[in-house]
């Protein structure tokens, strides 16, 4: 596939004024932060980013049980932030229209999620039932379970749902990969990938069925590599290149780790989803067996977390590229470190659109150093650009929208120039 991107085509797509002639032959854009499979599952199953009411989340879901036939009722994508009620919610209205099947609701970033008192039940969360390891239970004010469950909670009920068969997998595969190729992209790097589901890459990579080509990041926090996959390998367009951990959460379920509290909700930092023993332990052998090694790292708190884990790594003679997903907040005091450790960048423009008065509400004044796109190029280190799809739409044009123009008061210090932004997204000229 190859686009000329003309200066009517830019001035269409960016609502851009563009005063040279000059125009930018490319094959295809990067997407350097995506999660393809669960684009896949959101395409081909229940989708609910588009509610604007809890109510329209129940009305969908009806809807969409009329024609499957699981007993588990699965979706994604409600963003409260959307709704004229941005409380999160309980699971009250589900359990009085899904008294008798398990359902499954993901919030749009994938680090909430809401259940009904059947599936609560079925993975027997009670009153007793204590938070996992960087992981909350919501509770009421009698200690019941509202069905709310922020990060690592939610494997409490992922750990219990019957999986997809091997052909749903593979449709959920190239479902994804053909919304990708026809939006331009011809590459991604695949965060947080399944140990279980590298037989079915393998299958389309062997097979040649994989058109789009692949860097996955699999999964580093549990260790579960060291058994399953502890080698990085290429085949074809498939490259198993990397460890995916988590440092924190994510700011619109206030599981971000924050320094100071968030500035809606006293007393509370947010998480950490993984302890700083456990987190070098894996990364060191992971960096030794030669993967790269990638850390989601939203709030401040987890950014400084994780540079810090970074430097112990580099002390330790730790060669390979080291990855941050996001670097949303990076406090002042830190931010010389992402040059000084030769970290690489991977930031996702779009999440600040999206988040903008969000994150305001969450932070406060700390929005002036966030999304920190122009003050890391500045310093000369490797970013790259992403959308975390399915949180956020695939088409790499929004992205690069959102690094050159917006409205967003606090972050216009941070806007970018075109060609810088093409870049970024790996345009190959």
């Amino acid at each position: 596939m190859k686009l000329i991107i003309n200066n009517n085509f830019v001035n269409r797509i960016c609502d851009l004024s563009i005063d040279s002639d000059e125009s930018f032959e490319i094959k295809g854009l990067r997407d350097s932060h995506c999660h393809l499979m669960w684009l896949g599952m959101q395409e081909n199953g229940l989708k609910l980013d588009s509610c604007k009411s809890f109510e329209e989340v129940i009305s969908i879901s009806l809807a969409f049980q009329k024609s499957n036939s699981s007993f588990w009722l699965n979706g994604r994508g409600w963003n409260n932030e959307n709704w004229k009620n941005k409380t999160l919610p309980t699971n009250d209205l589900l359990n009085k229209f899904f008294p008798d099947r398990p359902v499954f609701l993901k919030r749009i970033d994938g680090h909430a999620a809401l259940t009904n008192n059947v599936a609560l039940d079925l993975a027997k969360i009670d009153l007793h039932t204590n938070d996992p390891s960087g992981g909350k239970i919501q509770r009421d004010s009698n200690g019941k379970a509202t069905g709310l469950l922020i990060d690592n909670a939610i494997e409490l009920i992922e750990d219990i749902i019957p999986r997809p068969s091997d052909d749903e997998f593979i449709k959920h595969l190239l479902t994804a990969q053909d919304k990708c190729l026809e939006l331009g992209l011809l590459e991604v790097h695949d965060m947080d990938v399944h140990l279980d589901w590298l037989p079915y890459f393998n299958h389309l990579a062997n097979e040649k069925l994989l058109n789009l080509k692949v860097k996955s990041y699999i999964r580093g926090f549990d260790g579960v590599f060291l058994s399953k996959c502890n080698i990085p390998y290429i085949i074809n367009n498939l490259e198993i290149a990397g460890l995916k951990f988590f440092a924190d959460g994510a700011l619109g379920s206030r599981g971000a780790a924050l320094i100071e509290d968030y500035s809606d909700d006293a007393g509370n930092k947010g998480l950490f989803l993984i302890d700083e023993d456990s987190f070098f332990n894996y990364s060191m052998k992971g960096a030794k067996l030669g993967f790269e090694i990638s850390t989601h790292a939203i709030g401040d708190a987890a950014n400084r977390f994780t540079l810090h884990n970074y430097t112990k790594l580099r002390n330790n003679g730790v060669k390979v590229a080291l990855r941050i997903e996001h670097c949303q907040m990076v406090h002042p005091d830190d931010i010389l470190k992402f040059k000084e450790l030769n970290i690489h960048a991977a930031i996702q423009p779009i999440h600040c659109i999206s988040d903008k008065d969000m994150a305001y509400n969450r932070i406060g004044e700390r929005v002036n150093y966030s999304y920190p796109w122009k003050s890391l190029l500045e310093l000369g280190i490797e970013i790259s650009g992403g959308s975390d799809f399915p949180i956020e739409s695939p088409d790499p044009i929004l992205g690069i929208n959102a690094f050159i123009s917006h409205d967003i008061n606090w972050q216009k210090k941070e806007i970018i120039g075109l060609e810088d932004a093409l870049n970024i997204y790996g345009v190959i000229k």
